[in-house]
């Protein structure tokens, strides 16, 4: 699995590609996480365009992320979730509980008067438009 971050304002992008499977280790993926949160990610989205393959072991990992940030006080959505996995996800009730973005531009504030920190998420199961307060 290649992993590599990058900060757009209060938002932290981890992009993954290859497979998150139970054969690959995550430790470098759990890794970068925790350094976003410490550095003060408020939001962190995993960016999953380049993922070739996901099984329940892998979900088990987002699930796993997704706590991390919660417990830190940080807000986590997944982007660019295919439409296969985005229907394993949905078998398994995980979009109850984990933010789909449809784009990174939807964790960027659009209007003036919007706090740093504020993201715009559209949860693509049911498009349903919904703001996060993310810690500033």
């Amino acid at each position: 699995m290649v992993i590599a971050t990058k900060r757009i304002g209060t938002a932290a992008f981890v992009d993954l590609a290859g497979k998150l499977t139970v054969d690959i280790d995550t430790k470098k993926l759990h890794d970068a996480v925790q350094q976003l949160i410490q550095r003060g990610a408020g939001v962190v989205v995993l960016d999953l365009a380049n993922v070739t393959r996901l099984d329940c072991s892998g979900i088990g990992q987002l699930i796993e992320l997704r706590n991390r940030a919660h417990q830190a006080g940080a807000a986590f959505g997944l982007l660019n979730v295919g439409e296969r996995h985005l229907q394993m996800l949905d078998l398994l009730g995980i979009l109850n509980v984990c933010r789909v973005l449809n784009s990174a531009e939807e964790t960027r504030p659009t209007y003036p008067e919007e706090v740093e920190g504020t993201v715009w998420c559209v949860q693509l199961s049911t498009g349903v438009t919904e703001r996060i307060h993310a810690r500033p």
